[in-house]
């Protein structure tokens, strides 16, 4: 009786996980397509192109990509890239981003950098692979 008991119980538990992950696999699409309808300047997509290059290589740029934009500019994509800007539906994923936040501090990028290569990787808006 012992071993039904476990059996019935393990075979729900992996038909949650593989719901969790066709789930999530769908979000992930849902997500990606909000975020490539967010309007994004061709001067806004090169500077967080290159600041993605720079975060995929863990290495910080000499010359700062979002000091080539003008104030209004970069003040829209450090919004773009924020935890309020996300859409509720997709959470807004506080672990990962205080997780993501401290590794690219720890790499040596500013925090504007940093919130920036945070908010391209969680809420994948100017991601060149989104």
């Amino acid at each position: 009786m012992t071993w039904v008991i476990g059996s019935a119980f393990a075979a729900l538990l992996i038909a949650v996980v593989g719901l969790l992950l066709v789930g999530g696999a769908r979000r992930n699409r849902r997500l990606a397509a909000w975020a490539t309808s967010i309007p994004i300047s061709a001067a806004q997509a090169e500077a967080m192109r290159a600041l993605w290059a720079a975060g995929q290589a863990k290495t910080p740029l000499s010359l700062d990509p979002l000091d080539a934009l003008s104030e209004e500019d970069a003040k829209y994509v450090v919004k773009i890239c924020g935890a309020s800007f996300r859409p509720r539906e997709f959470g807004d994923a506080s672990v990962a981003r205080v997780a993501s936040f401290k590794h690219f501090k720890g790499r040596g990028f500013n925090d504007r950098q940093a919130a920036v290569l945070v908010g391209m990787t969680i809420n994948m808006v100017g991601r060149p692979d989104a």
